[in-house]
């Protein structure tokens, strides 16, 4: 048998093998399957929490009163969940849209991983036909002891090794490109599955969202010629406010002045304590020119002291918890349009988050009560303060605090009253600094 320049033509064969070039493949696959699932992980989140939104809005809706006093409250929440029906179809839309994006991704890596078998297949059966060819497959002793010294044996033994473990890796890589292909298929029809689902649930929310701006075009209708009552009200409501801007500016101005008091009493002690402590190493030490004061020396300041202490809520601006465990806010900060009396607006210094009946009011961060007192209209209000920060919590029952009382984050403050006409609960808001009002929803996290 000629074995004559067998390992040159049994190396050109393993040469011609595209390990490689397939493994790097299935890795590249496996790489854009885990940006996909990322992808879609994130959307089904979003679409989780919008679901819980919703659930929650129409929960409050439910539980609101159908009574004519109670319309406009209703349509505070029904215009809030009609956008958040209209994002959950936005985000509906782009889900399917992925989908449709991953069936085609899909179905191209389906025909690439198709092709790679066959490529993997013809290349072993080629480095089989070559083997048999140069005959060390049917008589590997003959193969060896045709060889004409001692460095081609030992080469010859390390091309059958070679031989032996690319056609080893070669199977492998033909079984995983097989399960890899089947995994696909079965993906493909999962996704095609949840596309249907989805058209199904889009199409859902879309016939609820037909009925909801029927049902809001009903509620300005009757709020239209409900003008004079809701004037009346709106009446009623800023004389309320102007009661409850009044009470907490004279909280926080007295508050301030306590603060103001307290910061000189406490530079006067530090100012006295470090005359004394200077008395006192003069007198054990001899008399010497004093150095200049360096210039990152601390000073002990009104400015100074006031900083420290609302440094720690200044840095959680974005990160702090809700006073209420669930609810929306149904009014928000500043000055905005009436919703349904043309050329009126209102402003709002804080915010209202509307909530279940009974929920809990928390602090939303530690400090002290430093106002708690009943305003018309708005039950009780209580203040708390944190260095330079108030946060006030209006429309409070059953309170839990005292005045001077010291309160940690999430304590217990009361409950959110309930309107015993409309049957809806909501608290009122605010965050100051000093005397400027804040934006509370900047504050909070969400």
């Amino acid at each position: 048998m000629k074995h004559s320049n067998s390992q040159f033509l049994f190396q050109r064969v393993i040469s011609r093998c595209s390990f490689r070039a397939v493994f790097l493949g299935l890795v590249l696959l496996c790489g854009v399957g885990v940006a996909e699932a990322q992808s879609q992980k994130d959307l089904e989140a979003q679409r989780a929490r919008l679901t819980r939104e919703i659930n929650e809005t129409s929960r409050l809706l439910e539980n609101s009163s159908k009574s004519r006093e109670a319309a406009l409250d209703r349509l505070v929440v029904l215009q809030r969940q009609i956008v958040q029906r209209e994002e959950l179809i936005v985000l509906l839309r782009l889900q399917i849209a992925h989908a449709d994006s991953s069936v085609g991704r899909t179905t191209r890596v389906l025909s690439s991983m198709q092709a790679d078998v066959d490529t993997l297949g013809a290349e072993y059966g080629r480095m089989a036909r070559a083997a048999l060819r140069q005959g060390f497959l049917n008589d590997r002793l003959a193969f060896l002891i045709s060889s004409e010294n001692f460095s081609e044996a030992l080469a010859r033994t390390r091309y059958l090794r070679q031989y032996d473990e690319n056609r080893r890796r070669q199977l492998e890589l033909i079984q995983m490109t097989r399960e890899a292909l089947q995994n696909k298929v079965d993906k493909l029809d999962d996704i095609r599955a949840d596309k249907e689902k989805l058209l199904g649930a889009e199409l859902t929310q879309q016939k609820i969202l037909e009925e909801s701006l029927e049902d809001k075009n009903e509620i300005l209708k009757s709020l239209a010629n409900d003008e004079e009552r809701l004037r009346r009200e709106l009446k009623e409501q800023t004389r309320d406010k102007n009661q409850l801007d009044r009470a907490i500016g004279d909280v926080i101005s007295k508050s301030n002045a306590a603060s103001e008091k307290e910061r000189v009493e406490r530079q006067r002690q530090a100012s006295k304590a470090l005359l004394e402590e200077q008395k006192r190493e003069t007198e054990s030490k001899p008399i010497t020119i004093p150095e200049p004061a360096k210039p990152n020396t601390p000073v002990v300041t009104s400015e100074n002291y006031s900083v420290s202490l609302s440094r720690d809520f200044n840095k959680n601006r974005g990160r702090l918890p809700w006073p209420v465990d669930g609810g929306f806010i149904s009014k928000p900060y500043g000055e905005r349009a009436h919703p349904t009396l043309k050329s009126v607006k209102v402003r709002n210094n804080g915010v209202d988050i509307r909530t279940d009946p009974g929920s809990t009011v928390k602090a939303i961060f530690e400090g002290e009560v430093v106002g708690l007192q009943a305003v018309p209209g708005y039950n009780y209000m209580v203040i708390l303060q944190h260095g330079d920060y108030y946060s006030v919590y209006s429309n409070v029952v059953d309170v839990r605090v005292k005045a001077g009382a010291r309160v940690g984050t999430a304590d217990v403050i009361g409950a959110v009253a309930t309107n015993a006409i409309t049957n809806t609960s909501e608290l009122h808001f605010e965050v100051w600094k000093a005397r400027q009002t804040q934006n509370p929803a900047a504050w909070l996290k969400r």
